[in-house]
């Protein structure tokens, strides 16, 4: 695991954040990133038996702080980023152990099927991601799917916005509904 900060600016990797082995930095967003990458990786090699997002040793490298409120997380084809939401933002964070899950699940996608980002493998390649990053997240959790939230971002939205995440699965439509961000 690489986590960089890239300190608002838009810039790939950033600063030198955490790496494995190096102790934690009391930095909420590089540790949480680093924490749950870690999560993530242990969840493809015990339960898939895959060595990285490749499954050749990939690295898995992350940046945080990415960009001032920039308003999104995403896998740009060798690494995850988060972007830093700004105080205007709706968002609180996108450095979440689904979020996460998430993104890397579009990195293996790239690597075992290379479904284009379009149409309907398009939208396959997003549901895939969306469904690894909450057996993800309920593999860390301990829970069984039918007690899994189903939630994509929980915890994303400032306490501000009436939501309680970015999409639900189990109820599709109802993860927000706020005048600042719609419905």
């Amino acid at each position: 695991r690489e986590v960089y900060d890239a300190k608002a600016a838009e810039t790939h990797p950033g600063d030198k954040a955490r790496f494995e082995f190096d102790p934690p930095t009391g930095d909420q967003e590089v540790d949480l990133a680093f924490d749950f990458t870690g999560a993530v990786r242990e969840f493809y090699r015990e339960v898939h038996g895959r060595n990285g997002i490749d499954a050749n040793g990939m690295k898995f490298i992350s940046t945080v702080n990415y960009g001032s409120g920039y308003e999104n997380a995403f896998w740009n084809g060798s690494q995850m980023t988060y972007g830093r939401p700004g105080l205007s933002s709706p968002f609180a964070t996108f450095v979440l152990l689904d979020v996460c899950g998430h993104e890397i699940a579009h990195g293996v996608t790239e690597f075992v099927s290379n479904l284009e980002y379009y149409g309907q493998s398009g939208a396959l390649n997003e549901h895939m991601s969306d469904v690894f990053g909450e057996m993800i997240e309920m593999r860390v959790k301990g829970l069984p799917s039918a007690q899994g939230d189903w939630l994509i971002g929980n915890g994303i939205w400032k306490p501000t916005v009436n939501g309680v995440a970015l999409r639900s699965m189990l109820n599709p439509g109802t993860a927000y509904n706020d005048p600042s961000v719609g419905k």
